[in-house]
Order: structure tokens, then C-alpha cells, then sequence
């Protein structure tokens, strides 16, 4: 519920309506995009002047066209921003006005996507993927704490080959990083960074 009241409230208690899409939710569907993400979503419809295949369009919540997305709680610098489902740990919709906590903010609601965040154990995973229609995709996800305050997460991400449409394909790069340090047991600082390369 940290996007809708920024504080850590339960969401059956909230007066509001918050939709949260989680990152086991994501590797059921196969999600790919945060496209694939808000298909399954109450309110919201994917517009643009371009299909699925890219993803870099925008969106309407309850009717309202999305500018801006945010991540990580921060107003993305442009619309159409390229995400990746991989460096998305879950996806959030306050749906209605919430400029109160969010600044700017359209009437229908927001999108905010959360970036996976280094965890306290050590864990990796592999995931290997492909279609009918020739694409291919690799991912990789580690986490590894380096001590009992500092924590690094990185995911790569490879993906290439045809799609569904004809003469359309869909390439990417993806690197991911995560460093988190542990300053209190109440508070925690981290940074990411993220490259994008995409055909």
C-alpha cells in the first residue's frame, strides 16, 4: 500500500482503491512487459499509437491517459518509458485523484512500478523461455548479500528472435543493478540502475 497512502497499511484497510500486481503473479502469466502486467488489470487500457509487440505506450486509468508513470514512487521523465518485467518486482494502480501524496497526478489513478530490491539471503535463478514463433529468452536473477547491513541484487536479461506479427520482432538487452544498504533496522537506503537496449 506504499503507493497509495506511503505508509505500510494493510490494503483491506485503505478508503481507496489500490490494485497491486506481485512478482509471483508476473512469472505465472509470463509477463514480459509492464504491458503484460496491466492486462490484468480492473480500469486500465492500452493506448498508443503502437501494439503490444513494442510497448512503449501509455495508458488510461479509469479513462484518463497516463503522461507519466512512475517508478520506485518518482514521476518517470517522459511517457512511453520501456520497462522490462524482469527488474519489476509489482505493480501498483492507486485508481481516483491522489495528487495529495503522489504530486502531480492525473484524476483517473497512477501506475508505479517497485524495482526488485536486493534480499537478505543468498539466492539466484535462471529462466530460459521461448515461443512458437521463434523468440527466445534467457533471464538471470541474483541477490547476494555482502554483509549483515549491504545487499546487491543483479538481473541480466537476453532476448531475441521472431513475434507473433509478421516482419516484427522484439530484441533486448537488459542489465540490472541493485545495492542496498541497511543504515537502521527501520530504515534502508538503496540505488539502481538500469541499461535498456531494445530493437
Amino acid at each position: 500500500a506504499l503507493s497509495g497512502t506511503r505508509t505500510n497499511v494493510a490494503l483491506r484497510d485503505l478508503p481507496r482503491s489500490v490494485q497491486v500486481i506481485t512478482s509471483e503473479f508476473l512469472a505465472d502469466i509470463g509477463a514480459l512487459t509492464l504491458t503484460d502486467a496491466t492486462d490484468y488489470m480492473s480500469g486500465i487500457t492500452n493506448v498508443g499509437s503502437q501494439d503490444q509487440t513494442n510497448d512503449n505506450n501509455t495508458y488510461q486509468v479509469r479513462g484518463f491517459r497516463q503522461n507519466k508513470l512512475y517508478r520506485d514512487g518518482q514521476r518517470e521523465p517522459f511517457a512511453g518509458m520501456l520497462y522490462d518485467a524482469a527488474t519489476i518486482d509489482r505493480v501498483e494502480v492507486v485508481k481516483g485523484p491522489s495528487s495529495l501524496l503522489s504530486g502531480l497526478a492525473e484524476p483517473g489513478g497512477g501506475i508505479n512500478s517497485i524495482s526488485k530490491q536486493p534480499r537478505p539471503r543468498r539466492e539466484a535463478s535462471v529462466t530460459v523461455r521461448g515461443d512458437n514463433w521463434g523468440m527466445r529468452r534467457g533471464e538471470l536473477d541474483a541477490s547476494l548479500p555482502l554483509n549483515n547491513r549491504l545487499a546487491t541484487r543483479f538481473v541480466f536479461v537476453r532476448q531475441a528472435g521472431d513475434n507473433w506479427q509478421q516482419y516484427a520482432w522484439s530484441n533486448r538487452t537488459v542489465y540490472y543493478g541493485a545495492l542496498s544498504f541497511k543504515l537502521t533496522d527501520a530504515t534502508r537506503y538503496t540505488a539502481s540502475a538500469e541499461y535498456f537496449d531494445y530493437l
